[in-house]
């Protein structure tokens, strides 16, 4: 007797997605969908509404500069959580818009929003990814927009740009709750709203660490990853944090033993890019 294969998992790098995608049955239990190719829009979108049981979307079309008819973001599934996209700003907040039960989200942004915005989202975001140029003329409005009414919900965020001083601070002081915070850069003027996140658990830039983060930085924190050199006293700043376990350190070409002792005491796992075998309390060190 013939057997189904029950997909879960879909991946199309095929110009024919849409006749792909037709021909795919079952489709009630794929729950990650992956679109690859820069196939026409409108066409997908007809599609998604076989995908009863969607969870994930994977969808990137840079050619498109806007969705023309929104009307047919209504027919993706209501199962969506998480969605994954490179596209024009207008093409992002449109998805968001329409797809209210999204709860993470993994979005770059290839340019700005300069066009009104509509209402404010509704999705509880439990993760956002926002990565826009960094060098861009971007006030970041389409951000605030999309966390709109995930006070309460957010835990991880990561930003490519920040905002001005005054609504980044603003912005951590009302989201006290997060866990995981990822920032490309952390210029001094901003460090001090560190201190309204009595919850992080995790930090993370692609920068050198100033002196002056650890004064504001929970003692929560699990997790720390920055660039070499290291800043001064950092042994010393590391115990104010006795739930840390693990350290990223990147463009490191060697670690100070005593850095290496102090953290092999503690158990703290320290790990280096570019890449190499970390260094655990059971490394051996000759």
């Amino acid at each position: 007797m013939a057997q189904r294969v029950l997909v879960r998992q879909v991946s199309v790098t095929s110009p024919k997605v849409h006749e792909l995608i037709t021909r795919l049955a079952p489709t009630e239990f794929v729950r990650s969908l992956q679109i690859e190719y820069a196939s026409p829009l409108p066409r997908i979108l007809h599609s998604l509404p076989r995908f009863s049981n969607l969870r994930h979307l994977d969808i990137s079309f840079p050619g498109f500069s806007s969705i023309d008819d929104p009307a047919l973001l209504a027919l993706a599934p209501p199962t969506i959580e998480s969605l994954r996209t490179a596209n024009r700003a207008p093409v992002v907040v449109a998805f968001v818009a329409a797809w209210p039960t999204l709860r993470f989200l993994d979005a770059t942004l290839r340019s700005a929003y300069n066009d009104t915005l509509p209402p404010p989202a509704k999705n509880a975001f439990y993760e956002i990814r926002w990565r826009v140029n960094p060098f861009a003329d971007n006030d970041m409005s389409d951000f605030f927009w999309a966390a709109n009414n995930s006070t309460l919900s957010l835990r991880i965020l990561d930003l490519t740009k920040l905002p001005s001083v005054d609504l980044f601070d603003q912005f951590m002081q009302s989201h006290p709750h997060l866990h995981s915070l990822r920032l490309l850069l952390l210029p001094t003027e901003y460090i001090p709203s560190l201190s309204h996140l009595s919850s992080l658990l995790e930090f993370v830039v692609v920068d050198q660490l100033t002196p002056l983060l650890f004064h504001h930085l929970s003692p929560t924190i699990q997790h720390l990853s920055f660039c070499a050199p290291f800043p001064d006293n950092f042994i010393h700043s590391l115990s104010a944090y006795p739930d840390l376990r693990q350290l990223t350190i990147h463009e490191v070409e060697s670690i100070p033993n005593d850095i290496i002792d102090y953290c092999k005491s503690r158990k703290i796992v320290i790990y280096t890019h570019p890449a190499q075998p970390p260094i655990s309390p059971t490394t051996v060190r000759l």
